[in-house]
C-alpha cells in the first residue's frame, strides 16, 4: 500500500486520503484536484511560477503519444522489467512519469499500485484526466519526495537522472531501479538537421558512475525504433525537449517536410548495494 509523507517542514506525519483530500494528524491538508491529482509540492523547491515543463512542451508529448511516439519504448521497457520482476507487492514509482503511459503499462503488466510524479502540474492534470488509474502528485523529484523510506519495490526514472540517494532511500533492499537514458543516436536526424549537431553520446557510463555507491547494473538493453514523422510532429518532437523549439528551428523543421527519426534509449536496470546508515549525532 501506498504510503504518503506530509511534505510540511518537520511534520513528514503519514498523509491519509479523506474524500477530496489528503491529510495527516499534524491537521495539514492538501486538496485533490477534480481530475484527480494532489500538488505536494513544497514552496522552497519551486524554482519559478510554473514549475517543470512548460505548457507547451507537456501537450506536444501528449499529440505524439497518441500518434504512437514512444509505445514501441513503453512495450520494450515493459517486456524488459517482466523478465527481471523485483519479487514482492510493494508499489511502482515513476519519477517524472509525464504522460504515464510507459508506467500505465508497468501497472497492468505487474498488477500493482503506482504512483506517478511530476514536477509539471499541466502534465500530471492531463495524466489524471488520462489515466485515472494511477496516483498522480505533484513534487520535486530532485528533492525530498514524500513518501516513506523503502515504500517501492519498483522505480523507474525516464526523463533524466535524479539523486541516486533518495531513489535508494525510497526502494526497498529487495527493489530495482529502472533508468531510460537517451540512447547515442537518439533524434540523429532531426538534430543533424535542424540543430546541425548529429554528434553521438554514450551516456551510459557516466550516469552508471553517478549511481555506482548506491547501485549496481543487473541489465542493460538497447531499444531502437524508427518512425516517420511530418512537419507538424517534427516541431512538437522539438518542443518536447528540455530545449524547445526555437524560432529558427522551427522553420528548419518545417522546411523539411516527412522524414525518418531514430528513436533509441538504454535500458538499464539497476539492483541497491548495502548502504551503510549515517552515523548518529
Amino acid at each position: 500500500m501506498l504510503r504518503v509523507r506530509c511534505p510540511v517542514t518537520a511534520c513528514e506525519r503519514e498523509l491519509l486520503r479523506v474524500e477530496r483530500a489528503w491529510r495527516c494528524a499534524q491537521g495539514h491538508s492538501f486538496d485533490v484536484a477534480r481530475s484527480g491529482y494532489v500538488n505536494l509540492l513544497r514552496p522552497n523547491d519551486r524554482r519559478s511560477a510554473e514549475p517543470g515543463d512548460s505548457r507547451a512542451a507537456v501537450e506536444a508529448r501528449f499529440r505524439l503519444e497518441n500518434l504512437g511516439v514512444g509505445a514501441a519504448q513503453a512495450e520494450a521497457l515493459t517486456r524488459f522489467v517482466a523478465e527481471h520482476r523485483p519479487s514482492g507487492s510493494a508499489p511502482v514509482l515513476d519519477v517524472g512519469a509525464g504522460t504515464g503511459m510507459q508506467l500505465e503499462r508497468l501497472r497492468e503488466a505487474l498488477a500493482g499500485e503506482a504512483c506517478a510524479v511530476d514536477l509539471s502540474t499541466r502534465a500530471c492534470d492531463l495524466g489524471a484526466r488520462k489515466r485515472p488509474a494511477l496516483r498522480w502528485i505533484v513534487a520535486n523529484a530532485d528533492r525530498v519526495l514524500p513518501f516513506f523510506d523503502a515504500s517501492f519495490g519498483l522505480i523507474l526514472s525516464s526523463a533524466g537522472p535524479k539523486h541516486p540517494s533518495e531513489l535508494r532511500r525510497l526502494l526497498a533492499d529487495d527493489g530495482r531501479l529502472v533508468l531510460v537514458v537517451s540512447g547515442a543516436d537518439d533524434l540523429v536526424e532531426l538534430r543533424t538537421a535542424v540543430q546541425s549537431t548529429g554528434a553521438l553520446q554514450d551516456r551510459v557510463p557516466a550516469t552508471l558512475q553517478r549511481f555506482d555507491p548506491w547501485f549496481t547494473c543487473a541489465a542493460h538493453e538497447t531499444v531502437r525504433t524508427r518512425m516517420r514523422l511530418g512537419p507538424s510532429e517534427l516541431l512538437d518532437l522539438l518542443a518536447s525537449t528540455y530545449r524547445g523549439a526555437r524560432a529558427s528551428e522551427r522553420g528548419r523543421a518545417l522546411a523539411l517536410g516527412a522524414m525518418d527519426v531514430t528513436f533509441s534509449a538504454e535500458l538499464l536496470l539497476l539492483a541497491p548495494r548495502a548502504v551503510a546508515p549515517s552515523p548518529r549525532v
